[in-house]
């Protein structure tokens, strides 16, 4: 699955929990896992960085039950956000 221009992301995966790896999308970079949430929960975009998923993800595309490890800080730090 390659970047998806019409922002329509699907997820065939197993309906237990999903884990997905991402990273601010445009090369943003955060110094506070409270900078990410309040950009997550503003609807700004992420970038998957997954083994076998790739493609842009906000909150209102988000699969529930999904659990998002979002890398700030350089890629040293990880805030977690689980959907409901």
């Amino acid at each position: 699955m390659g970047l998806n221009p019409n922002r329509q992301l699907n997820l065939h995966l197993r309906s237990d929990v999903m884990y997905l790896s991402c990273v601010p999308a445009y090369g943003r970079d955060y110094k506070s896992g409270k900078e990410v949430l309040l950009d997550w929960n503003d609807g700004k975009d992420f970038l998957i960085k997954d083994m076998f998923l790739h493609g842009y993800i906000n909150k209102s595309d988000a699969p529930k039950g999904a659990t998002l490890n979002i890398r700030y800080k350089k890629l040293m730090k990880i805030c977690v956000i689980k959907i409901k």
